[in-house]
Parts: C-alpha cells; sequence; structure tokens
C-alpha cells in the first residue's frame, strides 16, 4: 500500500499577481479536502482572464469568461485524487469588487469551489449552485479557524 500524502502545488502564470499565505492556505486545502487514504496531487494555475479564456473556449467550448476550470483526472480504482485549477485573477478581482467583499476571500472561495467540484458537486442547476455556495462559505469559515 502506497503512503498517502497531500501534494498541493501553486504556478502562479499571472504577470501581477504573487500569492500570499501559501503555506496557510494549503494546509487549509489539505485540512478540509484531504483524505488519507488516498493519493492527492493537485496543482493551481493562477492565471489571467485571456489564458483561462483560451481554456474556456478550446476544451470546454464556452465563449465567456470565467473565474476557474477544474480538470480532474482522480481514479476510483486507484483511489486518487489528480486534478489541475486555473483560476483567472482578473476575474477572482473583478468578483472580488462586484461582491464588496476583499480578493482573499474571493480567491479562497474559488479555491474551495474548485475543491468542491472535485469532491463531485457541481453547479449547473440553482440548487446546486446554492448547495455550493453553502459548502464553499463552511470551508472559508473553517481557514479563519
Amino acid at each position: 500500500m502506497n503512503i498517502a500524502y497531500p501534494q498541493i502545488i501553486f504556478h502562479t502564470l499571472h504577470p501581477n499577481f504573487r500569492i500570499y499565505y501559501s503555506k496557510s492556505i494549503k494546509k487549509w486545502i489539505s485540512k478540509q479536502f484531504y483524505s488519507q487514504e488516498k493519493r492527492f496531487e493537485v496543482s493551481f494555475f493562477f492565471c489571467t482572464d485571456t489564458d483561462l479564456y483560451v481554456l474556456n473556449t478550446q476544451f470546454l467550448k464556452h465563449d465567456t469568461l470565467t473565474d476557474i476550470i477544474t480538470f480532474e483526472y482522480s481514479d476510483k480504482i486507484s483511489n486518487s485524487v489528480l486534478a489541475q485549477i486555473y483560476i483567472s485573477i482578473d476575474r477572482v478581482r473583478e468578483n472580488a469588487k462586484h461582491l464588496k467583499v476583499s480578493f482573499f476571500k474571493e480567491l479562497l472561495r474559488v479555491i474551495a469551489h474548485g475543491m468542491l467540484h472535485i469532491k463531485g458537486y457541481d453547479d449547473k442547476t440553482s440548487k446546486e449552485k446554492e448547495i455550493m455556495r453553502y459548502w464553499e462559505t463552511y470551508h472559508i469559515l473553517r481557514f479563519y479557524r
């Protein structure tokens, strides 16, 4: 049996972004979403609107801006969680202004959103969106404990 470990990697592709509190965020992700019986490797790519737009049109065939795209490669047979999460820092900044919350809180929300997708949550219907918002808020509150 392989020893399980969380591997969380941050890649900053946005020219005007530097991630602060990366150790605290990684610890929070591990505490909230990591299960010891699984191999856990998640890479986060913090990028621009343009970067995410290209991915959105190329892979998802959506001609829109978005704040996050999650590509999951998890394997139920080998009991592993493998994923790449792309986050538009430009959208996070705009969303934070629009929602009148801090950039950091909105970034945590988007990170939680991506992790919830990996856990199997969806947000296609209004009911699913409501459930996602509930769990995003739950996990954000856990960051501050």
